[in-house]
Parts: C-alpha cells; structure tokens; sequence
C-alpha cells in the first residue's frame, strides 16, 4: 500500500483529493507498521515447529499413531504431517513446553482438512483450554487461537474433536508451520466505548462524561466537557499482570494543552502525561512501570482532585495497554551523562558527552587524533533467558572501526558498524543463556582499539526479548527418556518396559519375547528378529519407530518410539 501511495504522490497530474487519500494512505500503514514494533509479540522457540523432521519433538497419542505421518503438503511444498484413516480413529499431536513467561499467548498453525469441525487445533495452560475446530475453506489456512498461560507451562498441537480424540473414517487434516507468540496487547473491556462505559469507572461531576459519536471513524466516544468548572476521572483496572513496562495510550482530541492527563497507576505510583492540543483524535501515549501486577489507567482532569476549568473539553476513544519489549536500561538516552554505564579508556577524557543525538539530545561520542581504545556498556541481570535484540543510534564515518557488542555467559555477539551520513538504528541479536547481557559499544579492534582519528556518536540505546526457549517436557513417567505411546494391549497380566540407553532400544518383557519387528515410521519394515529372552538392546539410529513384540505365550505389544 505504500509503494502505491508513493507512486500516486510522485504522480503528475495527480488530483488534490487524490493526493490527501495517498497521503492518508502513507500515514495510516506507517501509524499500522509503528503499532507492530511497539506490540512486537515474543515468540517462543519451538522444536520442529514445520515438521520439517517429520514428527521428531512432538508427542502422539494414538492407538494408531501410523495414522499421522510426515508429508511433503505444508505451505510452498514444505515438509508438513498428515492425518488420514479409512476406519474410526483417534489422534493428538502436541507439544508439552514450560518455563515460560505467564501472559496470553498466540498459537497458530497452517491447516486444511476435508471436513468441518472434526479435527481441532487446541492450547491447553492449567485450567484454561481451548479449541478451535477447523473448517474446510479449500486450502491451507492459518489457524489461531489464544490461550492465558498461568502457570508457565503450555500444551498445544492438533487433535480430534471428538470424544477421546476421535475423528470419523476418511476424514484428514494436513498441518505445517506452529507459531507460538507471547503477546504484548493487553486484553481490555470495551476499549473503544462500544458498549457505553462497560467497564470503566467514572468518578465526575454530574453529566461527565458522556458518550457521543466522534470517536475514530465516527464511532462511539467519551468527551468531558461542562459550562462550570468541573472534576473528572475516567479508569479501569487490570490484574495479573507481569510486572514491567506498559504503554496506556488512546486516541484523543482537545483545543487546549495540558488540562487533561493520560495516566496509569501501579504499587502506589502514579504516571501521567499531559494531553497536547491536536485538531483531530491523535494518540495520547504514557508509559507506566507495573511493579505489583496491578494497572489502573485512564484520562483525568491535570487540576487538584482531577479538576478542569468551565468550558474546556476532550474527546478519546480506542484504548490500548501494550507490554513494552524493551527492558529496563538505566539512562539509555545518557540525558543523565553516564549515569547506570561503565566505561573504559586509555584516555581520561574519553569517551565523552555531547549534544548530537536524536533530536540535539545528549549522546556520546569517541574520538581522538591518536590510536587508543575505549568501550561503554551496562549489564542487565534476572533476565528471562533467550534470545534479544540490541539497538542503539549511531552515527560514524569509519567503516568498521566499532561494534555494538551484547556478551552472555562469555560468549560475545557482535555488529560491525558501517559509515554513515547521519545517526541510523543498528542492531545485534545476543542469546542470553545465564539471565545476564553486557552489552554497548566498542572500539573493534584487539584491545577495544581504534585508529587515530576515527569517531563514532550514538544514542538511545534499546533492548528487547525476541524469543524466549522453553523446555520441553517428555509427559513420561521416570525413568524413561523416550517417547513411548501404547498402541494395542490385549492382556493385562503381561508387561513391557521401553527405555533408551545411548543409541540402543531396551526392551523388557514379564513373559519370554520369541520375535521383534521394526517398521519406519512410514511403514516400511526395518529389521525383524526371532529371539528368546525377557530382555532385548537392540542398536538404532535417531528416529521415530513402530516397535512390535510377540511373546511365547501369544501376547502383543506395538509400541512408536522416539529415538534421541
């Protein structure tokens, strides 16, 4: 939309409404693009997560787990699994995660099936389970639901919807590409006033607020308007929350600065931001640091007791809470000098502040007119372990000479500069592994060294998570080490035991084992033995396997199991 916009902007001959809608057009998928980063959803790093190693790292609960197998259908040809038997049967394929961050999460998957509502894609955390039975709309769809995870473990995947799993004879379900994302959207009531203030608290004079149609697209809005001086105090409360930082924000429209706020309040303390005036709605932003899980937020008169003068209104409309990804830096834009940094030099004077950051703001800068070495950096500790994202503006005319550095449990992560004509955004992807990140910026030669002469300015220093890795849970009963999921037991007075020690099968039986059969995943037979012992370590290869045993006295035990 963009490009298009652009292209009629640059256009002659383009008429002037023409030109505002293109404008118009420019404006709202750049409002849209800056709404995505400010969200910027975390994703969780799954295992296999496009079936691209077939079913390896997902769990099966099937008695006839060869129902699903591994296919080549997934998005642009991909590696994908397949549902499919001529008979009644059952299926789920899921994985078990946990140590992830409590919060909403997005589970998606990409699916086509041959019949409504008999195949489900399904999350599960705790108590909260749901379900969303798929559809056939002709192709492969994305697929999603949400779930709230409460107790740091999540269970997900694709099952049948019927009772134990079930899914009737003939009907299939191709499946490739999970996601799982943690969300940064708040879940609020009502935020754009559709149903009135349901809710919302008000606490105001008679006859304030009230409801009317301005709001963004002509919907439903609140203004705050009386002939007499007046107090008011629009506000909702959310719970539960992880503590960090929130950005409250609303759409808001007032001929007058600062006679209203935008606020949050958490553990007692309370943000505000004054509203400036704006001849349409503009977004109203504060940014609100959440320290006991508890977030009441709203507009309010900037007056004692949230009083505002006779005659003086706003209007608002479409609130948002989004949970910010950056993280807690001290002093990131060095408006406080090096308040909250560490830094190093040869020289005493460097590195040093100056006033050629983003906007003329303060920044640092090294130089000097003879070889040295220098570094600044801060640390950040009780981080969640994964995978992050450093950035900070900078400007430098010297290809090469510093890197922007993040360093966890040793290991360094590093980013060379490039010259530029002006300040520019610069990023690293560090993994952190020990929930500590040092991270900053450097000269990019042994030592920290730099060559005499060469310069760099930056600022506004970021760092945000972008993936977190969980562990994976097994759903075994110890001490076994490998997926086992039993596909046919016709007596319950023998047993099996399976378990894998190195790249050998174990197998122990209660009655004498006189053949063993090992089938592909696919079905095709791999090796087949008689024998006559009650325990047998058979050799294998990493994989997924059919395992069918036969004992003296008749008994049969078919087993799928995951080779590590």
């Amino acid at each position: 939309m963009v490009e298009q916009a652009i292209e009629t902007i640059n256009t002659v001959g383009t008429s002037l409404t023409g030109l505002d809608e293109a404008l118009l057009d420019v404006q709202n998928a750049i409002n849209a693009f800056g709404r995505a980063l400010e969200a910027d959803d975390t994703s969780v790093e799954l295992k296999n997560a496009d079936f691209e190693s077939g079913l390896s790292d997902w769990n099966i609960e099937s008695p006839s787990p060869e129902a699903a197998y591994p296919e080549n259908k997934g998005v642009d040809g991909s590696g994908s699994i397949t549902f499919w038997k001529g008979s009644d049967y059952q299926m789920k394929v899921y994985q078990s995660i946990s140590n992830i961050p409590n919060g909403t999460y997005q589970i998606s998957c990409f699916a086509k099936v041959n019949a409504d509502s008999t195949i489900a894609l399904f999350a599960e955390s705790g108590e909260n389970n749901v379900v969303l039975p798929i559809t056939n709309e002709g192709g492969l769809i994305k697929r999603v639901v949400e779930v709230e995870v409460t107790n740091g473990m999540l269970q997900f995947g694709i099952k049948g919807s019927g009772v134990n799993n079930s899914i009737p004879a003939g009907n299939w379900i191709i499946f490739d590409a999970f996601e799982v994302k943690w969300k940064a959207m708040v879940s609020i009531q009502n935020p754009g006033f559709e149903n009135e203030f349901e809710g919302w608290v008000n606490d105001a004079s008679p006859n304030v607020p009230y409801l009317e149609n301005r709001g963004v697209d002509g919907s439903r809005s609140v203004t705050c308007w009386n002939g007499a001086d007046y107090f008011v105090k629009t506000s909702q409360t959310i719970t539960g929350l992880k503590n960090g930082s929130y950005a409250v924000s609303a759409m808001t429209k007032t001929p007058v600065d600062s006679l209203f706020t935008i606020f949050g309040i958490s553990g007692g303390t309370t943000t505000t931001e004054h509203i400036l005036s704006a001849e349409a709605l503009t977004k109203s932003k504060v940014l609100v640091q959440v320290t006991d899980g508890t977030l009441e937020f709203g507009i309010k008169g900037a007056g004692e007791n949230n009083s505002v003068p006779k005659g003086n209104w706003v209007i608002f409309d479409n609130f948002e809470v989004v949970r910010m990804p950056d993280l807690g830096i001290i002093n990131p834009g060095f408006e406080h000098d090096f308040t909250g940094w560490s830094k190093g030099s040869d020289v005493d004077w460097i590195p040093y502040i100056e006033n050629k950051g983003v906007e003329g703001s303060k920044s640092v800068t090294f130089w000097q007119n003879a070889d040295y070495w220098v570094y600044t950096s801060q640390v950040l500790s009780g981080l969640l372990n994964g995978t992050y994202e450093i950035s900070a503006m900078t400007n430098t005319a010297n290809e090469g000479s510093f890197v922007l550095f993040g360093t966890s449990r040793g290991e360094e992560f590093v980013h060379a500069m490039a010259a530029t004509s002006g300040l520019e955004k610069n990023k690293v992807l560090a993994k952190v592994t020990d929930q500590m990140l040092d991270f900053g910026i450097r000269g990019a030669g042994e030592g920290n060294s730099v060559p005499a002469g060469h310069w760099i300015v930056f600022d506004n220093f970021e760092v945000k998570i972008k993936s977190i890795p969980p562990e994976y849970e097994m759903v075994l009963p110890a001490p076994m080490r490998m997926l086992v999921t039993k596909i046919e037991a016709q007596n319950v007075d023998y047993r099996f035991t399976y378990w894998q020690d190195n790249q050998r099968l174990n197998i122990r039986s209660t009655d004498t084992i006189i053949k063993y059969s090992v089938y592909s995943i696919t079905g095709a037979m791999i090796e087949q033995k008689e024998t006559k012992n009650n325990h047998l370590s058979i050799p294998m290869r990493r994989g997924i396997y059919i395992i069918r045993v036969l004992t003296e006295n008749g008994f049969v035990d078919t087993e799928k199991v995951s080779i590590k």
